[in-house]
């Protein structure tokens, strides 16, 4: 794993594009999404860039200088079409600590852009460490017709519940069974298909009839060896399994799964 995904919060934070055309538009616009308040550096702005910008944000219009206090954003985006202007940005937010992007130049990036699946509150990335970003985006577009448009409803759903069911259930272990568990039955369809209070009585039943759980053992085959070859079952148990007894006919990318 050659980075490190994460989800930043960005609302009402300060961030820098230094840029004004369509690419830092774009950029602006996912930052834009997250709740950032952005401040654009650059002679000239993108009449759009401009408007999405407001009110929170300010246009600085002039050149880029390594004069500027960096320190004042969370992070810095650099997008502008030269090259040196970009590498310049990197450089300087370096020195400060300041996270920093430069649009499709990998080596000065501190961080990357993934492709992005929003349902959110669940987020759903898709990243190649800047080496294929169109890979990247027709991944999501393959899990895009795959992933219900419904589902934040059930991220936000089990928000709602989880300190509760953190009250009654203190192992963590344990929570986490009990949630595998209620994913696993009704409630997944109740809540996509809008039928809330019958959810919510079932989420309720789970709880009030919560007394752990016991050991349970599976046999998994792993088969030649070829994770592609796995059953959707074997690789549910595999994730959901605190131990995992294994042989060395097993392969690596098999234990990967684990």
């Amino acid at each position: 794993m050659q980075s490190l995904p994460i989800s930043l919060i960005l609302i009402s934070q300060r961030c820098l594009v230094v840029g004004g055309g369509r690419i830092a538009y774009r950029k602006a616009q996912l930052l834009k999404k997250a709740g950032a308040h952005i401040d654009v550096l650059s002679p000239d702005i993108d009449p759009e860039l401009d408007a999405l910008i407001a009110p929170e944000g300010h246009w600085i219009q002039q050149v880029y200088h390594s004069t500027l206090d960096l320190t004042l954003y969370r992070l810095v985006i650099a997008a502008t079409n030269d090259p040196q202007v970009n590498a310049q940005v990197f450089y300087d937010a370096e020195a400060k600590n300041v996270l920093v992007n430069s649009v499709d130049d990998i080596p000065h990036c501190r961080f990357m852009v993934p492709a992005i699946i929003d349902r959110s509150p669940l987020l759903i990335s898709v990243a190649s460490n800047g080496t294929s970003p169109v890979l990247s985006r027709q991944i999501r577009t393959q899990l895009e017709t795959i992933i219900p448009q419904q589902l934040g409803r059930l991220a936000e759903f089990a928000g709602q519940w989880r300190q509760r069911v953190k009250d009654q259930i203190e192992s963590v272990e344990q929570r986490r069974i009990f949630w595998e568990q209620l994913f696993a039955g009704p409630i997944k369809s109740q809540v996509l298909n809008g039928q809330l209070e019958m959810a919510q009585h079932t989420l309720q039943h789970a709880l009030v009839n919560w007394h752990g759980t016991s050991g349970e053992v599976y046999l998994v085959g792993a088969g030649p060896g070829d994770p592609e070859l796995l059953t959707l079952k074997a690789l549910r148990l595999m994730q959901q399994a605190d131990v995992v007894c294994y042989d060395r006919l097993v392969s690596p990318a098999i234990l990967e799964l684990c």
